[in-house]
């Protein structure tokens, strides 16, 4: 997964040479993984039902095998590179010139914080979210994949939403924006749970979906401000990354100093 998601945002601007064409396709993308966000939940509970949970995971692991064939499909080729001379130790190398550049740039910098804090705490939010449907809220298997699918209805929202709030904001105040917004709807979440019953359900639903739709306008817009601020040798992890990297600092520097 980490591996795919790294060639895919590396790809995408090899097919789209306009910023604005280029979000699209992140949006576009984005909404194809918030539509399964949202199905998957609620497909998950009637399949464990019909085919148990060992054919729920069997089913899981052949709905890859349609994702080799969707990539398959694809008919746009890159041209191919010269092959690099590699000197010894340049793995290491690269991974520090792209560490020191992404740390040290002003706008990829917060990006990569935001994201790091973001994704660490969510992920004790989702860890806890079945277990939290099951125990508190009383839910059953089939129930926990509506609620939770239901929840995820605002990515697609956010998706869609955060083009116009580039045009209107701009990308770091959307980004801000949508930060904020995610973040008060996962505080949201175990407060109104805390209503129990039928309206702490409804509750959690709400507070989740507020929260889907701050982080389905965060991610193509992160994904694009990525995207266009990395120089383009890197997204292959050229040997010219250094330079470009260098260069692009250099740039920076000498746009914020006073005139």
């Amino acid at each position: 997964m980490v591996f795919f998601q790294v060639a895919y945002t590396s790809y995408l601007p090899s097919l789209y040479g306009d910023a604005h064409e280029l979000h699209r396709g992140n949006t576009r993308l984005a909404l194809s993984e918030s539509t399964s966000k949202a199905l998957g939940p609620m497909a998950a509970g009637p399949l464990i039902g019909a085919l148990g949970l060992v054919g729920a995971l069997a089913a899981n692991a052949l709905s890859f095998a349609a994702s080799f064939v969707s990539l398959a499909l694809i008919r746009h080729r890159e041209p191919r590179r010269a092959a690099a001379v590699r000197q010894p130790g340049w793995l290491r190398r690269d991974i520090a010139v792209g560490l020191r550049f992404a740390l040290r740039h002003p706008i990829l910098q917060p990006i990569l914080a935001c994201g790091t804090v973001y994704v660490l705490f969510l992920s004790m939010v989702e860890t806890s979210l079945v277990l939290y449907c099951r125990d508190v809220l009383g839910l059953s298997p089939g129930w926990i994949g509506v609620v939770i699918g239901a929840a995820a209805a605002g990515y697609p929202v956010g998706n869609l939403l955060s083009a116009r709030l580039i045009r209107r904001l701009g990308a770091p105040r959307t980004l801000t924006a949508a930060a904020t917004v995610s973040v008060l709807g996962i505080v949201s979440m175990p407060a109104l749970g805390a209503l129990g019953g039928i309206a702490g359900t409804i509750g959690l639903v709400a507070g989740s979906v507020v929260h889907c739709v701050g982080e389905g306008a965060f991610s193509p817009t992160s994904i694009t401000l990525r995207q266009t601020e990395t120089p383009r040798s890197c997204w292959a992890g050229s040997a010219r990354c250094r330079g470009s990297c260098s260069g692009a600092r250099s740039r920076w520097a000498a746009s914020r100093r006073p005139a």
